[in-house]
């Protein structure tokens, strides 16, 4: 008499399958809830998140994340900040040339994906970022 196993080989192996599918795949666990702290790159952007915001640099512009960014459950961000446009030699008790926005995107906790969002919906271009990584900056002059 041959047993189960014998007569269906896959089925020696469907337990490891299902235990390996089940450990790959994203829990509540590994999960991110807020983007990681510290430094994060991409061209034309340089971004250095801390607990309570973050600064970004861009080749032309800087700006200031103004609170905690806070992830939902599909990595995606969407935070309040400012941004300012640079570029040429500013004059003393010049205006910074500074807007409210949102910056909006999403992360694994690895990688990233980072758009500004100007009052009206206009958006600045997508950046892609990757934690631990530097910016690659050509700053204006």
């Amino acid at each position: 008499m041959t047993s189960t196993s014998q007569r269906f080989p896959a089925l020696r192996i469907l337990p490891l399958a299902l235990t390996l599918a089940c450990a790959s795949g994203p829990s509540a666990a590994t999960r991110v809830q807020r983007v990681p702290v510290g430094f994060w790159g991409g061209e034309h952007v340089r971004l250095t998140v801390e607990d309570a915001g973050a600064t970004v640099e861009f080749d032309c512009a800087h700006g200031r994340i103004e609170e905690a960014m806070a992830v939902d459950e599909r990595g995606r961000f969407d935070v309040k900040g400012r941004y300012v446009r640079e570029g040429g030699p500013a004059r003393q008790g010049e205006k910074e040339d500074a807007r409210s926005v949102r910056y909006q995107g999403q992360t694994d906790g690895r990688r990233m994906t980072l758009e500004v969002v100007f009052e009206g919906g206009e958006k600045s271009g997508s950046f892609h970022l990757g934690k631990d990584e530097r910016g690659r900056l050509v700053k204006c002059l």
